[in-house]
């Protein structure tokens, strides 16, 4: 039966590039950072500082792989490290720190984990990368009015993406709590990356329908022939599809590559506003409303990638964003030569991106809003 799973869940660990994740808090809370306090300054901590201070509540956590198995992350990864551009002493602010931390989780951290083996079964159980997909991706449960969109098994939810949303929001607290303000805001940071990774639509959803058949087609043109095998062809495609819809967002928001930036403007723009969501939520919850909102662009948005780059993402050559520090490849290597089928495919991606983008940017100022409400109570208090 292993290889009915794997076939349902050929998987990428990452949503959003770093670039993307970045820009997603930049725009998103621009128009309230004045009004939020969010330009007010906060001096740069090494992670001892809130360690020790953890370390008196919770004598069971002394050292950092003490947090690391507490938390129920990989004590290898640099999670606890300050970025580059970050001098301890020196004077940041919460909106720098959202920024510079949200892409922090892709660190290596929710990699090679030895626990929840049963739900890594679900997500191809073997690989490095297994436990950061089912910590970053969260399949909804399956809806009879949406059967394309949440096909997948089991026919309940799989994944942790909205659990470690809910973790970290809540970590946040606890740093804020130990007066640790830097800290308070890096996990928050942290939190929204699971928030970002959901509005992904390859990150809420298994391997739909349409996207298993252009499988089986490349298996028997080419893949077999290469010795791949059914299942490595599968994931191959299914892989490509879903760097490739980051690759080509990135590029659009104004990545290295030239590209109609007006697109990417626009995008931008629907990010931006003061709304929030006005009902009451957890971290969690918020998560999984995200969740279950990208989940129903799944479909159209493989079909529109796929009509974007005609079947230039269904042969043997990988297209690829994991490059140290740098853009992705370049997608308008893979574009369909028919410019009305492009044109057309752009423009569906287009709606659903900004559609999305708009979503998003409502849930990044809802969490960040909760986390202040809460902390401005307590201070109150």
């Amino acid at each position: 039966m292993k290889w009915l799973f794997l076939l349902l869940f050929p998987f990428s660990a990452h949503a959003w590039t770093g670039a993307t994740h970045h820009l997603l808090v930049d725009k998103s809370l621009a128009s309230v950072a004045t009004k939020w306090n969010l330009n007010a300054p906060v001096v740069i901590v090494p992670f001892e500082n809130f360690l020790v201070k953890l370390a008196k509540e919770n004598p069971k956590i002394q050292t950092r792989a003490d947090f690391a198995e507490w938390l129920q992350i990989n004590s290898a990864a640099p999670f606890d490290a300050l970025h580059k551009s970050e001098i301890p002493d020196h004077v940041t602010t919460p909106l720098q720190i959202l920024s510079i931390t949200s892409p922090r989780p892709d660190d290596g951290r929710d990699r090679r984990l030895a626990i929840d083996h049963l739900e890594q079964f679900w997500f191809g159980r073997g690989t490095k990368t297994v436990s950061q997909a089912f910590r970053h991706m969260e399949k909804v449960p399956f809806d009879l009015l949406h059967p394309l969109n949440t096909f997948g098994f089991p026919p309940g939810p799989v994944g942790q993406a909205t659990q470690r949303a809910q973790i970290y929001f809540d970590l946040a607290l606890l740093a804020h709590r130990l007066e640790e303000p830097y800290w308070a805001w890096n996990f928050l940071g942290c939190a929204l990356h699971y928030i970002e990774d959901l509005q992904q639509p390859f990150h809420s959803s298994q391997l739909i329908p349409p996207l298993a058949w252009k499988g089986l087609q490349s298996y028997f043109r080419w893949g077999f022939q290469e010795k791949n095998g059914f299942l490595k062809t599968l994931t191959h495609i299914a892989s490509n599809t879903h760097h490739y819809f980051e690759g080509y967002v990135e590029m659009m928001l104004g990545g290295e590559h030239d590209a109609p930036l007006s697109t990417g403007a626009l995008w931008n723009d629907a990010l931006k506003g003061k709304d929030i969501f006005e009902k009451p939520l957890s971290a969690r919850e918020l998560a999984k409303n995200i969740r279950d909102f990208s989940n129903r662009y799944v479909y159209d948005t493989v079909e529109a990638v796929l009509k974007l780059t005609d079947g230039n993402l269904l042969g043997p050559k990988i297209y690829t964003t994991d490059f140290e520090d740098g853009p992705p490849e370049n997608p308008t290597l893979f574009f369909n030569p028919d410019v009305f089928h492009r044109t057309d495919a752009a423009a569906q991606i287009s709606r659903i991106v900004l559609t999305n983008f708009k979503y998003q940017g409502t849930a990044i100022r809802t969490i960040v809003r909760s986390f202040l409400n809460q902390t401005e109570s307590k201070q109150g208090g």
